[in-house]
């Protein structure tokens, strides 16, 4: 799926809600495991409101009109293109 930028505006126990800079604002909902690939105790010290992420989509709900986002699996693709990037300078020297 494809990543965004966005806004975060909200965080609550279990979610934390953003605004979808690219799409006129449109709301966004990170779930609690979503968040990180670490462990969460607390939500408010992995991230901050008003900051501004990039994040992968992980489904629509056209019927709620909801996007649901991912932080951790941007997080990890970030790694994996990182590596991929050392084993393919490494490979070229």
């Amino acid at each position: 799926m494809k990543k965004l930028l966005l806004k975060i505006t909200e965080l609550k126990e279990n979610c934390v809600y953003v605004e979808l800079l690219e799409y006129n604002n449109m709301k966004g909902i990170i779930e609690r495991g979503e968040i990180s690939r670490r462990r969460i105790q607390n939500i408010p010290n992995m991230v901050k409101i008003n900051n501004i992420e990039v994040i992968k989509v992980i489904s629509i709900d056209k019927e709620n009109n909801n996007v649901y986002l991912s932080r951790r699996q941007a997080e990890l693709n970030e790694t994996n293109n990182n590596k991929i990037a050392l084993i393919m300078q490494n490979i070229k020297q």
